[in-house]
């Protein structure tokens, strides 16, 4: 029996062929699937385990948490029962010191109520006495009154010596006043500040009986009603550093 040896060889080959082309494009790629799952299936398996352990430890932590918390409520229902029996021993204290204190308080309410009666009739008297002493003084505008308000103004602007005062002023009067007037309180403003180069006279009936000098951001005046105020504020305050027992 002859063999066709050629034939042989060339199936040889073609059967090596197919090997190979299984192994490269079927075989392979199962095996490279199978490895995949298997890596992916034990990296689960090790997450699981990972889990499983940290569950055991947060259960752990979980138990020593209420271990702790049953011990803290001890503590603080101790603790609530040594205050309660602290608040009964000291109750009965301290409703009598705020028996006692109301008492005191009451008493002392009763000087107190005489000492502010005598106050406020005091202070009721001296508001009539400087009520009165503005009326009558408003009442007297004559041209005397005119000469000691333009005083009063001056007196008031020579403490103001240390003012930046200059160029020219305006002086605004609650009243008219006569020339020989403002011709003494322009020169007293120029004795007082000697860079004054022009006094304006205008009118400002909110004044009142007083005066009032600006320029810039400085503002001077003199006005019956604040020195009333003022006069007022004194009596009050003298009446009040008078002892009680002064007015009795």
């Amino acid at each position: 029996m002859l063999f066709d040896w050629f034939t042989i060889g060339a199936q040889i080959v073609n059967f090596l062929i197919l090997l190979w082309l299984l192994k490269r494009f079927l075989y392979g790629p199962i095996l490279r699937a199978v490895d995949s799952r298997e890596a992916a299936i034990a990296q689960r398996l090790r997450e699981a385990d990972a889990a499983r352990d940290a569950a055991e430890e947060e259960r752990r932590a979980l138990a020593r948490d209420r271990e702790g918390f049953a011990e803290e409520k001890r503590q603080l229902m101790e603790k609530a029962r040594e205050d309660v029996q602290t608040w009964r021993e000291s109750a009965e204290e301290r409703v009598r010191g705020e028996v006692e204190a109301r008492r005191e308080r009451w008493l002392e309410s009763l000087s107190a109520e005489q000492a502010e009666f005598e106050r406020a009739l005091a202070e009721r008297v001296a508001r009539e006495v400087v009520s009165v002493s503005r009326r009558v003084l408003t009442d007297l505008g004559d041209a005397d009154l005119e000469e000691r308000l333009a005083e009063a103004f001056l007196r008031e602007v020579r403490e103001r010596r240390g003012a930046a005062v200059s160029g020219r002023v305006t002086v605004g009067t609650g009243a008219d006043m006569g020339p020989e007037a403002q011709r003494r309180v322009a020169e007293g403003l120029r004795s007082v500040f000697t860079e004054v180069t022009e006094v304006d006279f205008t009118q400002a009936s909110e004044l009142g009986f007083g005066m009032r000098m600006e320029t810039g951001d400085t503002r001077i005046g003199w006005t019956l009603s604040g020195y009333l105020e003022g006069l007022e504020q004194r009596v009050l305050d003298e009446l009040a550093a008078t002892p009680q027992g002064g007015m009795a």
